[in-house]
């Protein structure tokens, strides 16, 4: 999926533009990005597993996402990670 990313015009003689125009210009910016950031955290969120871990300990696991898969290797359990529970052994 390619994604645009909202892009600053350029002022070429900051001196003589409008704070105002600038600060709308930013304003719009801003809020254009963040959108764009939402939709794609909401899209990595209700993703399905893209990655199974095999740990020592699911502790050491940086930044796993919703629906990841860890087999800890110490306590021979399988864990699948969840918001806002986090790791949950699998039974």
């Amino acid at each position: 999926m390619v994604t645009l990313y909202p892009q600053l015009s350029l002022f070429r003689d900051a001196e003589k533009t409008n704070p105002q125009v600038l600060y709308n210009e930013l304003v719009q910016y801003t809020s254009e990005l963040k959108f764009l950031l939402e939709q794609r955290d909401a899209q990595l969120a209700a993703s399905p597993a893209n990655k199974v871990y095999a740990v020592l300990d699911i502790n050491t696991i940086p930044r796993p996402n919703p629906g990841d898969i860890a087999f800890s290797t110490s306590a021979q359990t399988m864990y699948v990670y969840r918001t806002p529970a986090g790791w949950t052994a699998l039974h």
